[in-house]
């Protein structure tokens, strides 16, 4: 199959990779030799599963600037401080079909670096082999793959110019683990059999943990994110967009509707169907995906009134989303917000966290608790409060979300009040959540 080289179209030239390269080994990193996070560098960082830009359409390089060969650059030097020898855009949160690779994984041997725009595969053996790969975005652990044992592959250089690169062995495996990141894919959670999926599992649910702490501290968008290849900073009108598109949707399906929310930081949320979900709009903002954990994943396009689009691989299972409303000022205060807690003994600080579960915080008194808002859209909203073991609560909630008023479940004289104290902020106490 690779003698098919000898009638490369005359568009292309032909790379060669040395021998030496070609194998299964790893030089440095790939994860035989134990990745680093070396936090941000150059500006960029790489960003950890279960992060929703890892899963997001990822739009064709288009401009082969000063800006694109400054950006590689600096992805370059993000890779070698991480101790890897590959490194897709989208694992510095740059929605497009760019990669960068070293197959050395030595900077002092730049004669080996390679950009590739807009890589495909055209040919791939029909022979596989298994190997051991780690990645800069799990780290911790590595897992057994199965990998093709030799691709072609045609590309842009970072002047645009097409090429087309015959790879082998450890080559061939690098390139194909960097470029199912342009595609969303992660060797993780879709490349593994079944018993190796479950052997990692532990190690998936730690990250998703420390994904969600994370995120419960830092308000906001995510530190280190570039939605642009052309700019350092987040692209302002995506993130517009993104604001734009948080709200109250009907979610419809072939057997009916539910109601679901984006919440802010990428948050998925189903009031019937809790669970720890995500979405994210696309680098142009007019495409959705949404990862509904066991429920499923879909590829949502903007429409006039939401979105529209389908299960992932599976066109004929639609799926609308409508939007009814966007937040009240109740539910954008009742989200990540601090709030004083009043009874007749004393009083004391609580937190509403707007995770997958709604859980209810409160370090003064600890229990397994959760909250929910009904009526949001009225001017009383009830605010309900699940603490375990101090019993249940049942709030009239101000319309502009600054206080509360009410009592213990069927008790209107034993008093409760709440008045709000701000949203939570980057020195959030770190509070594991449950699984459900």
């Amino acid at each position: 199959m690779l003698a098919a080289l000898a009638c490369v179209a005359p568009a292309y030239n032909l790379i060669a990779v040395p021998p030496q390269l070609r194998r299964v080994a790893a030089p440095v990193g790939f994860e035989q030799t134990e990745e680093l996070d070396p936090g941000e560098v150059a500006g960029l960082r790489v960003l950890k599963y279960p992060h929703p830009l890892l899963r997001a359409d990822n739009s064709d390089v288009d401009k082969f600037d000063y800006n694109l060969k400054k950006l590689t650059k600096r992805m370059f030097k993000l890779m070698y401080a991480s101790r890897g020898v590959g490194l897709a855009a989208p694992q510095v949160g740059i929605n497009q079909r760019l990669m960068v690779v070293n197959w050395e994984g030595d900077p002092a041997r730049a004669g080996s670096e390679v950009v590739l725009c807009n890589p495909s595969i055209v040919e791939k053996s029909s022979a596989t082999e298994v190997d051991t790969e780690g990645c800069l975005s799990f780290p911790g652990f590595t897992a057994e793959v199965a990998r093709a044992e030799s691709i072609i592959v045609e590309f842009q250089t970072v002047k645009g110019k097409p090429r087309r690169l015959e790879l082998s062995g450890w080559g061939a495996r690098v390139f194909q683990h960097e470029f199912d990141h342009l595609d969303g894919k992660l060797y993780a959670t879709d490349r593994l059999d079944e018993a190796e999926s479950a052997r990692v599992q532990p190690e998936l649910d730690r990250l998703t943990k420390a994904f969600e702490e994370e995120a419960a501290a830092e308000p906001g968008p995510r530190r280190g994110v570039q939605m642009s290849a052309t700019t350092v900073a987040p692209n302002e009108e995506w993130l517009a967009a993104v604001q734009d598109a948080q709200g109250v949707y009907s979610f419809s399906h072939p057997h009916g509707s539910f109601e679901v929310h984006l919440r802010s930081k990428g948050r998925f949320w189903a009031p019937r169907f809790q669970c720890k979900s995500t979405w994210v709009l696309g680098g142009k903002a007019d495409t959705l995906q949404v990862d509904f954990a066991q429920f499923g994943k879909y590829s949502f396009e903007r429409t006039a009134d939401g979105f529209s689009g389908a299960a992932v691989g599976d066109a004929d299972n639609w799926r609308r989303m409508a939007k009814q409303r966007a937040f009240t000022p109740a539910e954008l205060a009742m989200m990540d917000s601090r709030w004083e807690f009043q009874h007749p003994g004393g009083k004391f600080e609580v937190e509403f966290r707007a995770d997958a579960f709604n859980h209810f915080v409160c370090d003064a008194y600890p229990a397994h608790a959760h909250w929910r808002l009904d009526k949001a859209a009225s001017e009383t909203p009830t605010l309900f409060i699940n603490w375990g073991k101090y019993g249940e609560y049942e709030l009239e909630l101000a319309a502009d979300g600054s206080s509360a008023v009410g009592s213990v479940k069927g008790q209107p004289a034993n008093w409760r009040k709440m008045t709000y104290l701000g949203a939570l902020g980057a020195d959030l106490k770190r509070y594991a959540e449950h699984d459900h």
